[in-house]
Parts: C-alpha cells; sequence; structure tokens
C-alpha cells in the first residue's frame, strides 16, 4: 500500500473503531442515581399514594355526576 492509503486508513479507523470502545465513559449518561434511606423512600411511596388516591376519588365524583 503506498503512504496516502495507509494514512486514509488510518483516518478511517480513528473515526469508525471509537464507536466500538467499550472501554470509554458516556459522555450523555445523567449524574449518579442517589440512594435514600428506606424510611424516607417509603414516605415519599405513601405521600404520593395519598395524592393518587385522592385523584382517583376525584375522578370517580366527576363520573357519578355525569349526566347520562
Amino acid at each position: 500500500m503506498s503512504f496516502l492509503a495507509d494514512t486514509e486508513e488510518a483516518e478511517g479507523d480513528g473515526l469508525y473503531y471509537p464507536l466500538y470502545n467499550l472501554d470509554q465513559k458516556n459522555p450523555d449518561i445523567k449524574d449518579a442515581v442517589e440512594h435514600i434511606p428506606p424510611e424516607q423512600l417509603l414516605a415519599s411511596i405513601l405521600g404520593k399514594d395519598q395524592r393518587v388516591a385522592k385523584l382517583m376519588a376525584k375522578i370517580q365524583d366527576l363520573l357519578h355526576d355525569k349526566p347520562q
């Protein structure tokens, strides 16, 4: 191969192979997940569950009040 062909092949390899380099970190990854204590997690889940229950009750009331 000629010097020009070797150079062009090296440039192409430089563009192609980094796409498959699994040693590199993902630049689009979000920040690391922060773990919270189980008690705090449970309190958060229960609070959201209560909010959902209130919304479902409102929806149910709207459906029962709907003229047929």
